[in-house]
């Protein structure tokens, strides 16, 4: 084998076997964050903050509502959607949460960057 093809080859593996390895930190990284926002907005921490609508509490109302949030790098929560309601005292109930989930619970996690988050939310009385 030429010399010079023998020394590209070398560079080539080289550059391939850098790359991979950069690559594989960052999947590890990024997994790691996956994990942590998956317990930040599991229900047992933040299922506490969402009160079932005092109101409503005679009707026996159960189900499902979904909100789409961004959280920004120091905990802020803003562009909230509702995606599913189950009626206006229960998307109170749930803008009530948010902002007193983002004033505490947020305040002790570790989030290295901003993302958007889909978070169904189950109301059962």
């Amino acid at each position: 084998m030429p010399k010079n093809l023998r020394i590209y080859i070398i560079i080539f593996n080289f550059i391939i076997l850098i790359s991979s390895h950069a690559f594989a930190n960052e999947f590890k990284v990024a997994s790691i964050n996956l994990g942590n926002i998956k317990n930040l907005f599991s229900s047992e921490s933040i299922g506490d903050f969402f009160v079932y609508p005092h109101a409503l509490k005679d009707y026996s109302l159960s189900g499902m509502s979904v909100v789409e949030f961004n959280v920004n790098k120091d905990g802020s929560i803003n562009d909230i959607e509702i995606l599913k309601s189950l009626g206006q005292p229960f998307d109170d109930a749930i803008f009530t949460g948010l902002n007193v989930f983002a004033n505490q619970g947020m305040n002790q996690s570790k989030i290295s960057k901003g993302f958007r988050y889909r978070l169904p939310i189950y109301f059962k009385n």
